[in-house]
């Protein structure tokens, strides 16, 4: 994960992404945490919108997800209508 953050470590990128939707398995969860306190300390990407997908519900790992910043949670795994609700402004 670590790795992942070095590509979005400057703030002369410009090609950073609106979002990240981070897809939270069950054994990667405490991973996935790391990564969005990562995400959301790092200067250049702080202001990006972060959506996590939960694959098993944890609604204290969901709290605790939206606590540290996410901006959207999507407790039922992946659904397409529910992540273009959630991508698309209204």
């Amino acid at each position: 994960m670590d790795e992942a953050i070095n590509i979005f470590g400057t703030s002369k990128n410009v090609n950073l992404p609106d979002i990240f939707a981070l897809a939270m398995g069950k054994h990667e969860q405490e991973k996935i945490l790391h990564f969005l306190a990562t995400l959301k300390s790092n200067t250049s990407t702080r202001h990006c919108a972060v959506l996590v997908v939960q694959t098993h519900k944890n609604q204290v790992l969901g709290a605790q997800a939206l606590d540290m910043g996410a901006n959207d949670l999507m407790q039922y795994g992946f659904q397409p209508a529910e992540m273009a609700c959630a991508l698309i402004p209204s």
